[in-house]
């Protein structure tokens, strides 16, 4: 790709609140203090590195543009965009501070004979690194930030490209949230390392999450009286009380976990003060460690406990206060998977629908009356699945024992037609009176028919017969 063209094609981000970005770290100073830049400018700081300037200057300002050789001092060849920040005169020679604007770190007098004019189009474009705080992280000793933590940092996040949520501007300070291949984001690594501490403590930055900010609620799928559903059950036992889900709903959300699952990851624990019955938050499912959508039904204060009802599942679930985690904004997007029903046992049962549900059957709903959300089930018709030619679905079982019995019904019309052929050839066959067996009415479809026919042949007919079938040795 041409130089003209790459620069052409940059598109900035705008670095809004709760916007993802995939980055770089580039220049790390200390967890409140470090840079990033969206890995999809490599290309571009690629071609700024690798394009060997031409002219030198002669004269610079402060605030200038220029290249420079960042390897100079190994004898490499890596030419950097920067900006003069000062400049410094020791008996008579001049050298220069740099602040490189596509990493973030200060270079310090850097030569005059090491700074090259920038090309026009090389300056037309913006800074890509930005200047980033690590949300909820703060030194374990305060206010500073002592050399083992910022040791942690590095080794956390300066390895390796990492996912970037923005949760909130400081002056010209993103406030983020960082999640690269390790288990937790960042900042609870850092936590769990005793590099650092969790906490609501921030100058004038609010640190509680959207779901504190900002009422939340869960949508539902809309339904009205009459509506038919293809569904599958997710959770209960009798047709008293149980929950499914859409079919094609089904198979949305088993694409959509993944996305709660990443979110959700990057939300802080929920404090304890913030725990308020009917609050909907997120609940990491260890066994499979995934996230799940839920709502805290009751609090277990003594065990330090919850009960939450999965709404995507349709059960309820005792867990640890730990593992409940705010939910994020991104995370409900899509409406609550279950479905709250209820239907009549006998109904079902005269319908062909096994009364004694399972997770995973299947079988239709029809809404007669409307219930809400969680609180008041759905009354429904419940009958079982029709094919396209509306037959009750059945079983594969069923269907080879179907299969089956199709194929013998085939054999014997197949065999039929084959003696009614052979009784058509024998029936038009002179005999020795004269006359025609096919003179005999014939019954497609009755047995006795063809019994009567033939018995209706003369004993000079079945001589007949004989000559006709048996060849006489020569």
């Amino acid at each position: 790709m041409e130089e003209a063209e790459i620069l052409r094609n940059i598109v900035l981000d705008a670095y809004e609140v709760n916007s993802l970005h995939l980055v770089d770290v580039t220049y790390i100073i200390d967890p409140h203090n470090f840079y990033i830049r969206p890995t999809k400018y490599r290309l571009v700081v690629n071609q700024f590195e690798s394009t060997v300037p031409i002219a030198k200057v002669s004269f610079v300002n402060i605030g200038d543009i220029v290249l420079y050789n960042w390897g100079q001092s190994c004898g490499a060849s890596k030419y950097i965009r920067g900006k003069i920040i000062k400049v410094l005169e020791v008996e008579g020679f001049f050298d220069y501070d740099l602040f490189a604007i596509d990493y973030g770190f200060v270079e310090k007098a850097v030569p005059l004979e090491f700074l090259w004019q920038c090309k026009e189009e090389f300056q037309t474009v913006p800074a890509l690194a930005a200047f980033c705080e690590l949300g909820n992280c703060f030194p374990p000793g305060l206010p500073n930030w002592p050399a083992h933590s910022i040791e942690g940092f590095k080794f956390y996040a300066g390895n390796e490209q990492s996912k970037m949520l923005i949760l909130n501007k400081k002056d010209e300070k993103l406030v983020v949230k960082l999640v690269n291949s390790n288990p937790e984001d960042i900042a609870t690594m850092l936590a769990k390392g005793a590099y650092s501490k969790l906490g609501p403590l921030y100058e004038d930055v609010m640190w509680h999450p959207t779901t504190v900010r900002k009422q939340q609620h869960f949508t539902f799928r809309e339904l009205a009286v009459n509506d038919a559903l293809h569904v599958k059950v997710l959770a209960g036992t009798s047709m008293k009380e149980f929950y499914v889900a859409e079919i094609g709903d089904y198979r949305k959300h088993l694409k959509e976990k993944n996305n709660i699952t990443f979110y959700a990851r990057q939300e802080f624990r929920i404090c304890e003060n913030d725990m308020i019955e009917g609050m909907i938050l997120c609940m990491r499912d260890e066994s499979r460690n995934m996230y799940e959508r839920g709502l805290l039904k009751r609090i277990l204060v003594d065990e330090y406990k919850a009960i939450v009802h999965l709404v995507d599942q349709g059960i309820d679930v005792e867990v640890p206060t730990n593992i409940l985690k705010y939910m994020p904004a991104m995370c409900l997007r899509s409406s609550v998977l279950a479905i709250f029903c209820t239907a009549d046992e006998t109904q079902a049962w005269n319908s062909g629908v096994d009364t004694a549900l399972s997770p995973g059957q299947e079988f239709i709903i029809t809404i007669k009356k409307l219930g809400f959300q969680f609180e008041c089930p759905h009354q429904v018709y419940v009958e079982p699945l029709q094919d396209p030619l509306g037959a009750a679905a059945i079983s594969p079982a069923e269907l080879l024992l179907l299969e089956e019995e199709e194929r013998e019904r085939a054999e014997m019309a197949a065999a039929k037609e084959a003696a009614k052929k052979d009784l058509e050839d024998f029936a038009n066959i002179p005999t020795t009176s004269g006359t025609s067996i096919a003179a005999t009415v014939i019954r497609e479809d009755s047995e006795e028919t063809v019994e009567g026919a033939v018995g209706t042949a003369t004993a000079a007919d079945q001589q007949g017969y004989d000559e006709a079938f048996f060849v006489e040795p020569i």
